[in-house]
């Protein structure tokens, strides 16, 4: 290293310092060579060493008791400033604990919504597989229950096949929620002793009933949709009629 690359070199570090630190670089040096051009003046440096215990040691406290005290001043200051930089790095750490805790809080929050939107998604795929099946279960119960004109067959050629896949259901609440009819009690009483019935309205419960419970709390929130299905209205007709 060269002597100029050297001087650059202590000269940054000069700068980097605190300013307390360099008063106290500046002040000393200055204070000692006064110190020494006083002696070499007025004492002589001869004389100096030849003076009593007492005396020397005074002369040592006068020259260097200034120079405790500046160091003692400007360490207090050094300190203050430090504490100064560490408060500001608590504060800016706090903040950064502030940040990561908003962050990780934002993620998990992404992660409880994708975990939700997973479910509803689950959910909705097993209710449109069950209400798919529950489309021939209706079938089946409304030729058990033997009734309207037309055979199964042509109303399965007729609805089904025009997409009506939801037409059972409806024949089926059209005719048990007739209490008024006076055919109506004579009818749920032929009915209910048909076990074959009761076996096919329970099966149609039962094959509903648990998604559509599953799908009704609050965590899925599909209560509303489930109140509006034909199944569901259904479902309450058999259980007030056929099967109480």
């Amino acid at each position: 290293m060269s002597a100029k690359e050297a001087a650059e070199t202590q000269e940054g570090w000069f700068k980097r310092q605190p300013m307390p630190l360099k008063i106290g670089l500046f002040i000393t040096p200055i204070w000692l060579f006064a110190a020494a051009i006083y002696v070499t003046v007025f004492v002589g440096w001869l004389n100096l060493f030849c003076l009593p215990a007492n005396e020397f040691g005074d002369f040592l406290a006068g020259v260097f008791a200034p120079i405790a005290w500046i160091w003692f001043v400007l360490a207090f200051l050094l300190q203050r400033d430090e504490l100064i930089l560490q408060r500001e790095e608590i504060g800016l750490q706090r903040e950064e604990t502030a940040k990561l805790t908003f962050e990780t809080k934002r993620q998990a929050d992404l992660v409880q919504q994708n975990e939700l939107h997973m479910r509803r998604d689950i959910v909705l795929r097993k209710l449109e597989f069950a209400i798919q099946k529950s489309v021939y279960v209706a079938a089946d119960l409304y030729q058990a229950l033997e009734v309207g004109n037309p055979t199964l067959r042509q109303l399965w050629d007729r609805y089904y096949g025009e997409g009506k896949k939801e037409a059972f259901e409806h024949m089926l609440v059209g005719v048990l929620e007739k209490p008024g009819n006076p055919d109506f009690l004579k009818f749920l009483a032929q009915r209910k002793a048909n076990p074959e019935v009761l076996r096919i309205g329970q099966k149609y419960i039962d094959l509903l009933s648990p998604i559509f419970t599953e799908a009704s709390t609050p965590a899925i929130g599909f209560e509303a949709v489930i109140e509006g299905l034909i199944q569901a209205r259904l479902i309450r007709v058999l259980r007030r009629t056929l099967l109480e």
